[in-house]
């Protein structure tokens, strides 16, 4: 499956909630800068080796399109993510694996993502 995503959820009522939930509002104010539209850097040539010419579509309801588009076939994956702090958390419901891909945005348009030590770089399209 490759690259993708997360979410952190706390409850309770001490002095250690309040630093939770900044970690939840951190995770959410993420969440919001990575929804849209990412393609794989084409003019990255490690991101090319590692996966190819991809679209991710993150939405605002924890869905994640994921499609490989080679040649003139494209391949999509239906996931769902959450964010952990600087970790995506992904899953296919039809097939079912938990996926952690570490992530930083830098910019506001250039995502990169590492998994098992590869690294690939997104380009935004649109929010």
């Amino acid at each position: 499956m490759g690259l993708v995503a997360l979410l952190l959820t706390a409850f309770g009522c001490s002095k250690e909630t309040h630093k939770d939930q900044d970690n939840d509002s951190h995770s959410r104010d993420i969440n919001r800068i990575l929804i849209g539209i990412w393609n794989s850097d084409q003019r990255d040539e490690l991101t090319q080796k590692n996966v190819g010419k991809v679209t991710m579509r993150f939405m605002s309801d924890g869905q994640l399109l994921y499609d490989i588009n080679a040649g003139n076939k494209l391949q999509r994956m239906n996931l769902v993510y959450k964010i952990n702090g600087d970790t995506i958390i992904s899953n296919q419901p039809s097939h079912p694996q938990e996926e952690k891909t570490k992530f930083r945005i830098e910019d506001d348009n250039k995502l990169i993502m590492e998994f098992n030590g590869e690294k690939a770089v997104f380009l935004r399209e649109t929010r």
